[in-house]
């Protein structure tokens, strides 16, 4: 309604991937393999293989996502951002860094294996904040106080 953006007080990083490749069959009763078959749940070819992050920052930083032993680095501007990387087995390691300190780092909770007969094609996601920071990000959303 202001026209102007809410401050972000906080650093955050929020992630999104799921836990195996779209091209991954599954047996349609991993419960009874004996009576079950390969399968893909329909629309899963329209899937992305990739692991997302939306990043708020209060001042520039880089972030970097590691997977199987590669990081990709991306150099983002104070506010809100999107980035993603293509999906790779391993545990995704995410990581803020300004001043070549680290602000923020996590590993996902979950790995993105190669195979996976459960064929869960949901999306897992998780967050994480700085440091300084134990409380979920705030973003000030008041209206602004007009003078009398």
């Amino acid at each position: 309604k202001t026209g102007q953006q809410p401050a972000i007080k906080e650093d955050a990083v929020f992630y999104a991937y799921r836990l195996h490749a779209k091209t991954i069959p599954s047996y349609t009763n991993p419960k009874n393999i004996e009576k079950s078959s390969l399968s893909r749940p329909r629309g899963a070819q329209d899937l992305i293989d990739a692991v997302y992050a939306a990043v708020l920052l209060t001042a520039p930083a880089t972030l970097e996502i590691e997977l199987a032993g590669n990081t990709s680095r991306f150099d983002l501007p104070a506010g809100y951002s999107q980035v993603q990387v293509p999906m790779q087995s391993g545990t995704p390691v995410f990581r803020l860094l300004r001043d070549d300190k680290v602000v923020v780092e996590k590993s996902g909770e979950l790995e993105i294996s190669p195979d996976n007969v459960w064929g869960n094609f949901n999306y897992f996601a998780g967050s994480t904040l700085s440091k300084s920071s134990e409380q979920a990000p705030s973003v000030n959303l008041a209206q602004p106080k007009t003078q009398k």
